[in-house]
């Protein structure tokens, strides 16, 4: 039987894919951002780029703004985080790569489930 690399048993449950797919799904139909926001919230992002990218469209949801790879792109250079994000290349990346819109909610719904794993864990480990 093949060893299992010990390192494997440390990485938190996340689902990266999703992640992406949720924000490329926004930014090609800015009305699924409503759906998305009620399963979950930035904090479900297991990735940092992530959270800021979500909360960037957030705060330009919040102030009834257009939401695309152009806004979104200027919003986090104004707030110097385009650069930690991975750029607008990586931007253009997640609507590239996002199957279909239509399934945002899915999208959430699986980044919010590996999300209460995370918990669950950090909790045990913590008592």
């Amino acid at each position: 039987m093949k060893d299992i690399d010990p390192s494997l048993y440390k990485l938190p449950p996340q689902n990266i894919e999703a992640e992406q797919s949720i924000l490329g799904s926004i930014l090609l139909e800015n009305g699924t951002i409503n759906a998305v926001q009620e399963i979950l919230n930035r904090d479900d992002f297991y990735s940092e780029a992530h959270r800021k990218i979500f909360s960037a469209i957030e705060r330009m949801a919040d102030k009834n703004e257009p939401v695309d790879l152009i806004t979104l792109s200027s919003a986090l250079k104004d707030q110097n985080l385009l650069d930690s994000i991975g750029g607008a290349a990586y931007l253009a990346s997640l609507v590239d790569n996002v199957p279909t819109a239509a399934n945002a909610a899915n999208y959430a719904k699986i980044v919010k489930g590996k999300s209460v794993l995370r918990g669950l864990i950090h909790r045990m480990i913590s008592q």
